[in-house]
């Protein structure tokens, strides 16, 4: 068919002509909105954690439960830079204030006394980024802790983080490995399973950030029970803190819910799961339950703070290894794309 025969069709058939035309007009505004879209600023991965390796150490804190006091920064010897996660050995009286640095093969930092011990990997190590443990014994010295007593604890605390608030977030991806080193239970005389125990837990506080709201600062704490020396797999926990005297809610869901292994096989076990719908019903149950009566709105709570480590209410002896701790923001799209500091929070106020 010759270029004469095209014109001709071109000329004498209309309907062709009328749907080259619309065709072409299809590809030009396709091609208008390919070219918008590739300069439209797309939702991108917030790590919300910093140092997730640590790297710079950690600061530590005196053993006074509740204030935040700096006495040491724990850190491999030619590191210069500010940790961004505290270590808090609350109630504890074995401070690890002074003890010595010792270098590990690998390349791991390890810092001891005889209650309670923390190891750096500092990236180096295959075995882990961190390790913790405590040997809650010396704490009770031969006595069995009674109901409303202090117990220890060696948690990891990091609250230097960008405030999204959770209806700018489509996902919260939590991902690490987790594996038990050592496990040992000492059933002195008087001992409840209901009341003594050594736990391992990862906490974010889920916290109302609107200044605008009457329940501004109001929070739940949020549990994913690594590993709980008394069940391979503990159950799901809903309920107030009873031991702390400002009785805020736990929600814990069962650990089933992350991993179908039990850290109590001391193999190495992954957890990663998107925790958004968690939070959704961690929240709906608590109002359920009465409490957050002066923050109704969901939209005004973001995770204000991360904590990771042991609380030991037992007579325990317990070692853990902890690596590539991540927790990954996945904005909506609506307003978390910037990922600027402060930028966020600034959409409550």
């Amino acid at each position: 068919m010759g270029s004469g025969t095209y014109w001709l069709l071109w000329g004498q058939a209309p309907t062709i002509k009328k749907d080259v035309i619309l065709i072409m007009k299809s590809i030009k505004k396709f091609m208008f909105f390919a070219l918008l879209f590739s300069y439209l600023p797309f939702a991108a991965e917030i790590e919300l954690l910093h140092d997730a390796k640590f790297k710079n150490g950690v600061k530590l804190l005196a053993p006074a439960p509740g204030e935040k006091v700096v006495v040491k920064k724990l850190q491999e010897q030619d590191c210069n830079e500010n940790p961004n996660w505290f270590l808090a050995q609350w109630n504890s009286k074995f401070s690890l204030t002074n003890t010595p640095r010792i270098n590990l093969p690998g390349g791991e930092v390890k810092f001891s006394n005889k209650a309670k011990t923390i190891i750096f990997g500092n990236g180096n190590s295959k075995n882990a980024d961190i390790v913790l443990g405590v040997d809650s014994r010396y704490e009770f010295e031969k006595k069995i802790r009674k109901k409303g007593e202090p117990w220890p604890h060696l948690l990891l605390n990091q609250d230097d983080i960008e405030i999204i608030p959770l209806i700018n977030i489509d996902k919260v991806q939590l991902y690490l490995e987790a594996k038990l080193l050592k496990n040992k239970r000492f059933k002195r005389k008087g001992y409840e399973p209901n009341v003594h125990c050594a736990q391992f837990v990862l906490t974010l506080i889920i916290q109302n950030r609107n200044k605008k709201s009457a329940g501004f600062g109001d929070f739940i704490w949020f549990n994913v029970q690594i590993f709980d020396d008394r069940h391979r797999f503990p159950l799901l926990f809903a309920a107030q803190d009873e031991a702390a005297p400002s009785r805020k809610f736990i929600y814990a869901p069962a650990t089933k819910s992350f991993t179908k292994k039990s850290l109590h096989d001391k193999k190495w076990v992954t957890f990663s799961k998107n925790l958004m719908p968690f939070f959704e019903e961690a929240l709906k149950v608590t109002r359920k339950k009465g409490c957050l009566k002066q923050s109704p709105d969901p939209n005004d709570f973001a995770i204000s703070s991360v904590i990771l480590g042991w609380e030991v209410t037992g007579a325990n002896n317990v070692l853990m290894r902890v690596r590539n701790l991540s927790l990954k923001i996945i904005p909506n799209g609506l307003n978390g794309q910037n990922g600027q500091k402060g930028q966020n929070e600034k959409k409550l106020m």
